[in-house]
């Protein structure tokens, strides 16, 4: 039995490529949403009509470890903090501490001194996010599909993000300056990592709110053009807001503390790399406008890529499950192209670690509208899957 295999060279349609085992049917990962196996609770209802700014919020109940663990996090506050570092988002330089290090008003970026740091953990936003254009949005890779899925919701539902900035190289503000002057890891911001973003600030000031009038801090207004839909948005990404507040943070405007700090144009991510990707795949598994691919990085990295085309991207291996049986170590495979709108080849190979680039073979190369075929047998990585390389 055969299954289409499509796709896609920038995000446009090329050929779809039909896979399949002998005696067996090959599953192929096309477009990945909720099964009847999945365990997917009604989401929370998000009023996207009701853009009245949420000035005094009420914070929902942290998130259980359960939740964490589906990576259903809608309904809940992912509250687990601490050293990015420790929770394995990598260590970097410690800020103004050697040589090649330009500080430039607001942060350290693009000093010398991080040019690896940058070029190792950041990736650039693909898409436009109402005035924030392509490209100019950089934040960790491993967590870019929570910070970009969160701005295209929203964007989408029609909040306007006219400024923004996620990652920069700086300290917090409680360290006596921007500037890093303590010269410690633990003085770093958040966005040191691009494990924050913020935007809008103009409309939404950082403010540190005390008792006015015997009115508690958690009960006077702050200044903000965030809606209620704009945060449970957020935080169905993993997100938590900066409106709640930091260490003295409000629970309810009901709550009686005699100061608070509110952030409300930031947003960042406190969970590990893992909770992450746990994340991203429950939200855009059940995304009905995305297809979506287990896709195994040429390191071993897992991630979970996906599109609106519905279209396997060039350079993307996609994992392939057949079935095999356990202890099973290779498959015979039936590779075929079909209507192919460009030339190109696929590789077959097991999803374990190899060096980086195109692989050094190929199975199949095809031409513009020539259906070609070829058998071949291909090496399983210890979870009995194979890989499909596009080029």
């Amino acid at each position: 039995m055969t299954t289409a295999f499509p796709t896609s060279r920038t995000r446009t349609l090329l050929a779809p490529i039909a896979v399949a085992m002998a005696a067996s049917t090959v599953v192929v990962p096309g477009a990945v949403h909720a099964t009847d196996d999945d365990v997917v609770p009604p989401p929370p209802v998000i009023d996207h009509s009701d853009d009245t700014p949420w000035s005094t919020p009420t914070r929902p109940p942290s998130c259980t470890p359960a939740q964490i663990a589906m990576g259903d996090v809608r309904a809940c506050l992912l509250t687990t903090f601490g050293s990015p570092s420790e929770r394995g988002w990598g260590t970097p330089p410690t800020p103004g501490v050697g040589e090649g290090w330009v500080w430039t008003g607001s942060n350290y970026d693009g000093s010398p001194a991080l040019a690896a740091w940058e070029a190792e953990m950041l990736t650039a936003s693909s898409e436009r996010f109402g005035r924030i254009r392509a490209g100019d949005l950089k934040t960790h890779v491993g967590a870019a599909v929570l910070f970009e899925g969160f701005l295209a919701e929203i964007d989408h539902h029609g909040y306007r993000v006219l400024e923004g900035k996620a990652y920069g190289f700086r300290c917090t503000a409680g360290t006596g300056g921007w500037d890093c002057p303590r010269r410690t890891l633990a003085d770093l911001s958040f966005h040191a990592w691009g494990l924050a973003v913020d935007f809008n600030a103009g409309a939404n000031p950082i403010v540190t709110v005390r008792v006015s009038d015997g009115v508690s801090a958690c009960a006077t207004p702050m200044t903000t053009d965030i809606p209620r839909w704009v945060v449970q948005t957020a935080e169905k990404w993993g997100l938590y807001w900066g409106g709640y507040g930091f260490s003295r943070d409000c629970t309810s405007p009901e709550q009686m503390l005699d100061r608070t700090f509110r952030d409300p144009p930031h947003f960042e991510f406190r969970g590990t790399p893992e909770i992450a990707e746990r994340i991203a795949r429950f939200n855009l598994r059940n995304d009905p406008t995305l297809g979506c691919y287990d896709v195994v990085e040429a390191d071993g990295t897992e991630r979970m890529r996906c599109n609106r085309d519905f279209a396997v991207e060039a350079g993307w291996r996609v994992a392939v499950d057949p079935g095999a049986p356990d202890g099973a170590t290779a498959a015979i495979v039936n590779l075929t192209a079909t209507g192919a709108d460009e030339t190109g080849f696929l590789t077959l190979e097991s999803c374990a670690a190899r060096p980086a680039g195109m692989p050094e073979t190929s199975n199949v190369n095809y031409a513009r509208g020539a259906d070609v075929a070829n058998l071949a047998t291909v090496a399983l990585d210890p979870d009995g899957r194979f890989c499909v390389y596009h080029d």
